[in-house]
């Protein structure tokens, strides 16, 4: 990761002004989510079936949405810079067991906003880690968990390539490959942290805002 991209995310570790709401819902679905100095929490409203797969879109009431797929984010609404849209091709699945250290690549094409940035054509790359330092991890250990970074290799966007993204990976009960944590950038300069989130108080089943 970039010197400018470590700095983003230390400063949002360190020092962070937690806006937990007053009372955590168990029968939702949390996401904590990082971004210079702050950390709200979003709630899961829906699965959206797609072509490239399930896409959970999380909200705030403030307005703020983060669709993402697999863990990657695909779109967002009331951030900035916003992904009003990114597709993505040929995605890789996370590999696990033998397929461990294997890495991989995919191509995304996103639409931002402001400035009407239209499809914006990258090739990304997937590399397994032996381990890594997370900078705003608070619900599972490092070492728990199977690390990845995704490099934009190829990009036509008008500004500086994405910096690096990591994730965190977790098996579920039933052996699929889940990420618990990211840490991605929508701009060079808007890095956000994001991680699944369990109510503390949690007694019941969890499920979707929209259920």
């Amino acid at each position: 990761m970039g010197d400018s991209a470590r700095l983003l995310y230390d400063r949002t570790a360190g020092g962070i002004r937690d806006q937990q709401p007053s009372v955590f819902n168990p029968s939702f679905r949390y996401l904590r989510v990082t971004h210079a100095g702050t950390a709200i929490y979003m709630v899961l409203g829906y699965l959206d079936p797609t072509p490239e797969g399930t896409v959970e879109v999380w909200y705030r009431g403030e307005g703020e949405v983060v669709r993402l797929l697999d863990g990657r984010v695909v779109g967002t609404t009331g951030l900035n810079p916003d992904w009003r849209r990114a597709q993505v091709e040929r995605l890789p699945l996370w590999p696990v067991g033998a397929q461990a250290q294997t890495s991989g690549s995919y191509l995304r094409v996103r639409d931002v906003m402001p400035g009407y940035h239209l499809n914006i054509r990258e090739t990304v790359r997937v590399t397994p880690l032996a381990s890594y330092t997370p900078a705003a991890l608070q619900g599972a250990r490092a070492a728990s968990l199977r690390w990845f970074e995704e490099q934009v290799t190829e990009s036509t966007s008008p500004g500086p390539m994405l910096p690096p993204a990591r994730f965190g990976i977790a098996m579920t009960a039933n052996g699929s490959p889940s990420v618990v944590y990211s840490e991605q950038c929508l701009s060079a300069e808007a890095c956000y942290t994001f991680e699944r989130w369990s109510a503390p108080s949690a007694t019941a089943t969890p499920t979707s805002a929209g259920s």
